[in-house]
Formats: structure tokens, C-alpha cells, sequence
């Protein structure tokens, strides 16, 4: 299996942290260094994105997570694993449950990426592992730990080279009909809040990042309308994980 692990440098505690979440489940994964938007002058940051209101943590993130998606295109495997440094497993994560993870997706002949989290707008259940659920997801965010075959990882790299979107566009993929989404209805991962308690993202304040920014919703518009999506297919959607979801609950 080929699994990554995105870090940064400096971030000893993640790191030291993240080793030992590996360990208690018998895998060695294999360290990329990404790049910290933070550290870039505004020339670099321009040359890598279009995107005017991502923030350059935000930037750095979606190239770190896109150098590991080319470094993935190289090797013979038809998907990879991508965590980033900051991630623990829940105790139902262990080796078999990966084995069992790319067994599903390998098995895809179309684009197709499985979040492992709890997700909200899932739709049919179509996979159980271990007493895990997989179900279709209508669209998510979330890059902390997730799946992609061969056919998806060229799809992000075609779509977000430059970087337009962040790292985690699984709301902009899916809709569009580029990929097949799978997501959770618990988590097998979730971020470590570091020794002291307190979680840091490296990307930025919530409220700052790209999402809430007029400039970015435009594009994410222009993309989903040069895909044939319309608001009548984001609403459908929408009421179809909502459906899904009292189902399960009944």
C-alpha cells in the first residue's frame, strides 16, 4: 500500500505524535514535506495560484497535497493513502481495515476518492467493512486523511494546476461528475489537538480562509456552470441527503 503522510518542517510534535498513531497499527507510512504558504513571498504564491482569496496557508496546503498526488502518478500503485501529520485513528482503524479500504477502491475503473470521516450529505450505503459503513457522498470537505485511485489523482491534478481551489474541493469535484465520492457516518480519523489541548491549523483562521470570500465563490460558480451544474442540482442534491439521512435514523 503506498500511504503518505503530509508534514511541514519544524513540526516535531505532529510528527513524533502521528509515528506512534502508525505504529499501534503495525504501518510504516511513508513522510512527504510539503511547503508552508506562510513562508512564501507574494511572487511565489501568485505563480502557484489564481486564486486571489485563498490565503497562502490555504495555497500552500493544495500544493503540498498535489505534490504528493504527482509523486503518487510516478509509482506503479493504482491508489494511495494521503494523511496529513495532525491526524489519530479512531479504535476500529487498523491494517486490515486499510487492506479492506484499497481493495474497494482499486476495484474503480472511474475517478474515485473515500473520505475517511463522518461526512453530512451522504446518500446510499454501498459498502460495510469491519462494522464501517461506506456510503455515497453528494459533496464534502476534509483533507486530513483520505483515499484516491489513479483516475482521481489525474483529475485534481488537471483541474487544480495552477491551484484555483483548496486542497479538500471534494464540493466542487463531485458535483461537477469528475469523481466518485465516498465518505462515513463515523470517524475513523480525526485531528490531534497537539500536547497542549489546542488545535492549530496551518492554514489559516476559519474565518479568513477562501470559502467566505466573494472571488472564490465566483469561480466555484463559473467551474460548476462550465460542468452543466446548475443551483436546481446542488438543491437536488441536497434534498437527497437529507432523505438518506432520516432513512437511517428510522
Amino acid at each position: 500500500m503506498k500511504i503518505y503522510v503530509l508534514t511541514l518542517k519544524g513540526e516535531t510534535e505532529r510528527r513524533e505524535n502521528v509515528i506512534k498513531e502508525f505504529q499501534k497499527i503495525g504501518i510504516k507510512p511513508t513522510f512527504f514535506e510539503g511547503i508552508d504558504g506562510r513562508k512564501l513571498s507574494k511572487a511565489e504564491l501568485k505563480k502557484l495560484c489564481i486564486n486571489e482569496a485563498m490565503t497562502p496557508g490555504e495555497i500552500g496546503c493544495a500544493e503540498s497535497h498535489l505534490r504528493i498526488i504527482r509523486d503518487f502518478i510516478k509509482t506503479e500503485e493504482n491508489s494511495a493513502f494521503i494523511f496529513e501529520d495532525d491526524v489519530q485513528f479512531s479504535n476500529k482503524m487498523n491494517k486490515h481495515v486499510f487492506e479492506e479500504f484499497k481493495k474497494i477502491i482499486d476495484k474503480k475503473d472511474t475517478p474515485t476518492a473515500i473520505i475517511l470521516r463522518k461526512r453530512k450529505r451522504l446518500g446510499k450505503k454501498v459498502y460495510e467493512i469491519n462494522g464501517i459503513s461506506v456510503y455515497e457522498c453528494f459533496r464534502a470537505t476534509g483533507g486530513i486523511s483520505y483515499l484516491i485511485n489513479r483516475k482521481c489523482a489525474e483529475v485534481l491534478i488537471s483541474n487544480n494546476t495552477p491551484i484555483r481551489f483548496q486542497s479538500d474541493a471534494w464540493s466542487i469535484y463531485a458535483p461537477a461528475g469528475l469523481i466518485h465520492l465516498y465518505a462515513l457516518n463515523e470517524d475513523l480519523c480525526s485531528e490531534w489537538n497537539g500536547k497542549s489541548g489546542k488545535y492549530k491549523s496551518v492554514v489559516g483562521l476559519s474565518e479568513k480562509r477562501a470559502c467566505h470570500s466573494l472571488i472564490h465563490k465566483k469561480l466555484v460558480n463559473q467551474f460548476l456552470k462550465e460542468h452543466g451544474v446548475s443551483k436546481f442540482d446542488w438543491l437536488r442534491d441536497s434534498i437527497k441527503a437529507y432523505y438518506y439521512m432520516i432513512k437511517r435514523k428510522l
